[in-house]
């Protein structure tokens, strides 16, 4: 008679061969189910991050647009366009190319996309900064440093206006354009005081 004992020890031994193989089998399945799972997460991750990223450069953007928008800047805006139309200094001037230049150096430092501040600060930027050309003077090594960010800022905007318009050469503002953009400005400026007559603003000295 068999002894029982004898009859388990059988049973393990002949089942040691399949359990290996079943083991390994279990294991790779384990693997793969780890994969397709990370694979997964990836995927459903990834719209997140991208649309976070959109969203932290919009905001950027809405800030930049709610100070230029804003009372202290909009008088500033004024005097700098009213002081550019008549072609002399003012200090307004040199605030509006300073905060410009703090636009080109966000832009440059965060990343933020170039077509969305195309989008929102072009042709600010370009009839500004195409006033202000009669001011500024190249040989000076400090206003060559000064709005660097700024020179750097016209340039890219001027790449993304080129490659969006299909022109060979971005279009500069005409002086014309730059003449009524800054009558907007030194017009809208002005907020809860008498508003300058237009009279006034267009016996300024044209560009």
């Amino acid at each position: 008679m068999t002894n029982p004992s004898n009859q388990t020890e059988a049973s393990a031994t002949s089942f040691a061969p399949r359990a290996k193989p079943f083991l390994a089998l279990v294991c790779v399945a384990s693997a793969v189910v780890a994969v397709a799972a990370a694979l997964w997460s990836t995927r459903a991750i990834g719209p997140t991050v991208h649309d976070g990223r959109h969203g932290e450069e919009l905001q950027i953007l809405w800030q930049l647009e709610a100070e230029w928008g804003g009372e202290v800047m909009s008088d500033t805006r004024a005097r700098a366009a009213a002081a550019l139309l008549e072609e002399r200094p003012d200090r307004g001037i040199d605030e509006v190319l300073r905060f410009l230049d703090q636009v080109g150096y966000i832009v440059r430092k965060y990343g933020v996309d170039q077509e969305l501040v195309w989008y929102r600060f072009y042709w600010q930027v370009a009839c500004y900064w195409k006033a202000a050309s009669s001011l500024r003077q190249p040989p000076e090594k400090m206003t060559r440093e000064r709005y660097a960010h700024l020179r750097w800022l016209v340039s890219v905007l001027e790449s993304v206006e080129q490659r969006r318009m299909g022109r060979a050469v971005a279009a500069e503002p005409t002086p014309e354009q730059v003449r009524d953009f800054l009558l907007a400005e030194a017009r809208g400026g002005s907020c809860g005081e008498e508003e300058e007559s237009t009279d006034g603003l267009t016996q300024m000295t044209p560009l």
